[in-house]
């Protein structure tokens, strides 16, 4: 009886196992609009939703415009319409919140008007109402990635790009992407992410659960005819 019980207990565990499928999705930041005080309905699959914020090493203070352009997510003073449309530092560090509604993992963010000495600050928040990060990093270096004249000198075509690795390769459902230095002034291109689609990618279907009671039954017949016989 003891190894009926292990070898259906087996069998359930290997028919009933659920590996969920990883879907990894770049989003597209750019487009048309102008600032407001928020942005939407970026094609993506999360609903995703981005905020502008002044801040001091992630901890999030007044509310600026999030501006959405042609090369990407820019931040300015609300009221204002001639204040740098870029990510800088260069008066109060500005930040773009993402907020995903759900849990993902970040991969990789693509930056437009980048220069040679630009950096960013990630962070990773606890809920949309958060206003102080759980985890952040700074001075996250931004690698080129092409150029329109062969220099980056922050125009527009001057792209970069942060391929993050453990532990800058954060899960949550809401970051933050900023500027913390007056020299660091950017937009922001893109953004991918991986996350889990639900799917099941077990490798035994859990009908086949049936077939393998089955085969530990019959096993079991039979060694039990072997001992009678034998006895």
């Amino acid at each position: 009886m003891k190894r009926l019980t292990s070898v259906c207990a087996f069998a359930l565990c290997v028919a009933g196992s659920v590996q969920a499928a990883t879907t990894t999705e770049t989003i597209g930041l750019f487009g048309s609009g102008g600032t407001a005080l928020s942005y939407s309905n970026f094609g993506d699959s999360f609903g995703l939703v981005v905020t502008a914020w002044e801040h001091n090493q992630g901890v999030l203070g007044n509310a600026r415009n999030v501006g959405r352009w042609s090369t990407g997510l820019g931040a300015r003073l609300i009221g204002s319409t001639s204040e740098n449309h870029q990510v800088d530092g260069g008066g109060p560090d500005e930040i773009i919140i993402f907020d995903f509604g759900q849990t993902v993992t970040l991969e990789s963010v693509t930056f437009s008007y980048v220069s040679a000495a630009d950096d960013f600050e990630l962070g990773a928040y606890a809920s949309t109402l958060s206003t102080s990060p759980t985890t952040y990093f700074s001075d996250l270096a931004i690698l080129p990635l092409s150029t329109t004249d062969g220099t980056y000198d922050n125009e527009g075509g001057d792209l970069g790009q942060s391929a993050l690795t453990t532990p800058q390769k954060l899960t949550a459902s809401v970051f933050g992407i900023g500027a913390d230095h007056r020299g660091d002034s950017f937009k922001i291109n893109s953004i991918t992410v991986s996350f889990d689609n639900g799917e099941d990618t077990s490798p035994v279907p859990l009908p086949a659960t049936g077939l393998l009671l089955i085969g530990a039954l019959g096993g079991l017949t039979a060694m039990r005819r072997r001992k009678t016989t034998s006895g």
